[in-house]
């Protein structure tokens, strides 16, 4: 049973049941934004330009996404910072010299230290007048001047001697008492220097217990006393926390009779912090390195066979489809494009170039309309000079859900060769006459248009007028059935498409039928135009060569770039079924949808459909591939000025985001835990959304690195990374040019990992395309002028093929009776 026999009111209780699902997740994101934006009110919005209550929401789903995002990089910042500043707290150590020196008579806040620690007299010396404060002396006028010439001459010094620990009574109670710290400081001692002295070690405390045997005192305990006795030099940790009972009061005790300073040297928070920090250096060059070996995997065993041909002499005979969408470029990118796939070391008549125009514009620099240019570079068949208009459901919002679109068939001639084209013109309805683009709908309106079409004609579904149109077109001019074309190329009309990357990629197809998509490599043509155009040749080389080649390996790469990628049609199960793939109801319906009311959907529908529909590819077939051909190679013209820059990658970085966001929650992807797509993909998601809080941690650890002098840690992981990009470039391209833009690439290091992504991350509820493509002005007389009002369908009906074809046959035999009528009548009258 086909979609279009299913009863209607099957359909509104599955669409319901669909839409009730979509509602129930909004709602609960919903509520959840509102409640982490509630102390920010709607009027203050209001005052800062955003009104309307669709922007209102957009920017509440916004500003949540950004605390998240910040929430990850303050847990970030926290392992490797401030875990590290509250495990490793700072104990300054101090010795004799240095306290005498800061803390001694001239000090405006004098020290003493007795048995290791030291004793702020702030409260009891006054500095300003140098004189004991007279509530800590006797009246007496003569004790009093002892006291303060006797006081002055102890500041900053040792006074262990002067007060020695109570070893006189028996009671173990009495001779452990507590002397009260003032200050968190401890006294610093050299245990080198103490052969002749009975010195123990507890942790990072040091005892002198001289005095203790020679005295053969016994009050700690006679177990303990023993053990003592004989661990002379050695710390005795474990036997104070294993073997004593009471080991805190123990341990107090040592502390009030026996300390003499403290080891200098790490505690253990502070060794503890040394290790996790080591541990994320680790996994961070572990993590880098995995991805190289496994890069350089597919480089090696993968890429050779992937499109190898096994009979050089027999090419693939497979039917392409190659759609090229176009809107404001200028003739000479058009043209360059064309050429390249027309000299494309491929059969002509195998091959189908579908343009699609999307609207009547002028693109800025042209002095013709993008669609007047395309028709003055094709020889148009006669029978379809004045095509007919016809309706179309279109994407877009309220009136903008239907479009108006024309058909021309023609070849396209260039160095002897020539190609079968067919031109698909949005030119809009008459109710966008006065608008400044009209027609436009956008790229995946462009891309669903044949989409629709392949999923109408292979799964016999109803089609509509365009649509029947088309397939009319396309046999007239080829002889080739529609549902005969395996494959779609899709390319932009900026793209040159190397002579053999046509053939890499329809073998690759051909020789693993598991492939459902795959892209190729994306090289700059315009590489010396701007510092700007020169920033980008190491990012587009670590994207395909790294990034890419990495995610082959586990046949999941998750974005095949709309500028150059194939995919399958349909795959072939047995000899009499097949499995849609792009022309699969559940992709065409999903990526057509018009539901696009949050933040997230839009960020997926309007900035990044190419992305979204390799997404949409690998949510509904999981077990099949999208891969990456190394050796199918294009080129293409990147922007040149920063402003465009930063509003492309704007889209970009927004769109993957969100695009991850849908694929982290696909559990069947392959693989299993840590060595499955679905945990690659949650690792690519994080670090895009710690991009900027990775950079100021990169500063942070330079800049303490240089103060302290353990910089070694730092540089040697930032080293590492250059060295496994070096590797990469020697083991891949082989092209040493790559050494000096990956310079350029490093110098420009804060644009990419930090400017830009809190530049997106701030204007995630910013949905439009930016200065990306100038238009100049769109032509009203055009759009007049070919007859499109005249002669249109304004209703838009649909009918199965054979229907559509009835209907023709039966109104070309009424023309056709019509005019034999009329000639006999002419004949009779002589």
């Amino acid at each position: 049973m086909y979609e279009d026999d299913i009863p209607k009111q099957w359909k509104s209780v599955y669409e319901d049941y669909q839409n009730t699902k979509t509602a129930f997740k909004l709602h609960h994101w919903s509520e959840f934004t509102k409640c982490m934006t509630c102390w920010i009110p709607n009027c203050l919005l209001k005052k800062f330009g955003i009104e309307e209550n669709s922007m209102i929401l957009a920017w509440r789903e916004k500003f949540t996404l950004c605390l998240i995002i910040g929430f990850i990089s303050l847990m970030l910042f926290f392992i490797n910072i401030g875990l590290f500043s509250f495990l490793c707290q700072k104990v300054e150590n101090w010795n004799p010299q240095k306290i005498y020196s800061l803390h001694g008579f001239n000090s405006t806040n004098p020290w003493i230290y007795i048995r290791g620690q030291i004793y702020d007299l702030k409260y009891i010396y006054d500095y300003k007048t140098s004189n004991v404060r007279s509530s800590y002396i006797p009246n007496d006028p003569i004790q009093r001047n002892k006291y303060q010439s006797i006081i002055k001459d102890f500041l900053g010094k040792d006074l262990s001697y002067i007060i020695p620990p109570n070893i006189s009574n028996p009671s173990r109670a009495s001779k452990c008492r507590k002397w009260p710290t003032l200050t968190n400081h401890g006294m610093w001692c050299d245990t080198k220097n103490e052969k002749r002295n009975h010195i123990v070690i507890l942790r990072n405390k040091i005892y002198n217990m001289t005095s203790y045997f020679e005295q053969n005192e016994r009050y700690l305990g006679e177990y303990e006393s023993d053990y003592l006795l004989n661990q002379k030099g050695y710390d005795i940790a474990y036997f104070v926390h294993n073997k004593v009972k009471k080991s805190d009061d123990f341990e107090s005790c040592m502390d009030s009779q026996f300390m003499i300073g403290k080891l200098e040297g790490q505690t253990e928070g502070c060794l503890i912090s040394y290790i996790i920090m080591i541990l994320v250096s680790i996994i961070l060059v572990g993590t880098v390195a995995i991805k190289l070996l496994v890069a350089l995997y597919y480089y090696w065993f993968m890429s050779k066979n992937m499109s190898s041909i096994r009979n050089h002499h027999e090419l693939p005979e497979n039917y392409v489809i190659t759609l090229i969408t176009c809107y404001s470029e200028q003739e000479e990118e058009i043209r360059t494009t064309l050429n390249s796939l027309t000299l494309a070391a491929y059969n002509d008549e195998n091959k189908l170039l579908f343009i699609v125009v999307d609207g009547v514009i002028t693109g800025s620099g042209n002095s013709q309309t993008t669609s007047d240019i395309i028709l003055n570079m094709l020889e148009i068949e006669h029978w379809s000079a004045r095509p007919m208009s016809y309706c179309y459901e279109s994407v877009g919002e309220n009136d903008k859900r239907t479009n108006m679109a024309c058909v021309y068939a023609g070849y396209y001639r260039f160095n002897c060769r020539r190609v079968p084209v067919i031109l698909v013109v949005k030119c809009g309805k008459e109710s966008e006459s006065n608008d400044e683009k009209p027609g436009n709908r956008g790229k995946r309106d462009s891309q669903l248009i044949l989409m629709k079409f392949l999923s109408a004609v292979v799964m016999n579904k109803k089609m509509t007028a365009l649509e029947y149109d088309l397939f009319k077109k396309i046999y007239q001019l080829t002889r080739i059935y529609p549902d005969q074309y395996d494959y779609v190329l899709m390319v932009d009309a900026d793209t040159e498409v190397h002579c053999d990357a046509l053939v890499k990629m329809v073998q690759a197809m051909n020789n693993d039928p598991k492939i459902m998509g795959l892209c190729g490599e994306t090289k700059i043509s315009n590489k010396f135009e701007s510092w700007v155009t020169m920033i980008q040749i190491f990012e587009y080389f670590i994207t395909h060569h790294l990034g890419k080649a990495f995610e082959s390996v586990f046949g999941g790469v998750t974005c095949l770039p709309g500028c150059f990628s194939m995919y399958r049609v349909r795959s072939e199960k047995d000899e009499n079924y097949f499995i849609p793939l792009l022309t699969s109801p559940a992709i065409v319906n999903e990526y057509s949808s018009n539901d696009v009311n949050s933040l997230h959907r839009k960020n997926l529908f309007l900035l990044g459909e190419d992305r979204y529909l390799t997404t949409l590819m690998l949510k509904n077939f999981p077990r099949r591939k999208t891969v990456w051909v190394s050796s199918a190679v294009c080129r293409t013209q990147v922007p040149s000025k920063f402003s465009v820059l930063l509003s492309q990658r704007r889209r970009w970085i927004n769109s993957t985001i969100h695009n991850l966001l849908e694929l982290v929650m696909v559990p069947q992807l392959c693989g299993i835990f840590c060595c499955s797509m679905q945990f690659v993909i949650l690792l690519e998601l994080i670090s895009t959304t710690v991009l900027p809080v990775f950079f100021v941690l990169l500063i942070y650890l330079f800049i303490i690195g240089f103060r302290s002098g353990y910089i070694y840690l730092t540089l040697g992981v930032i080293l590492l990374f250059m060295l496994f990009q070096v590797i990469l470039i020697l083991c891949t391209s082989q092209n040493l040019a790559y050494l000096f833009w990956m310079v350029i690439y490093i110098l420009a290091y804060p644009i990419w990992n930090f400017l830009l992504p809190i530049y997106a991350f701030w204007h995630f509820d910013n949905f439009s395309w930016g200065a990306t493509r100038k238009i100049k002005y769109s032509s009203e007389d055009y759009y007049y002028s070919k007859g499109y009002k005249k002669l249109s369908r304004y209703y838009l009906v649909k009918k199965y093929w054979y229907q559509w074809e009835y209907e023709k046959r039966y109104h070309d035999r009424e023309r056709m009776e019509h005019k034999i009528r009329k000639m006999r009548r002419r004949l009779n009258r002589y």
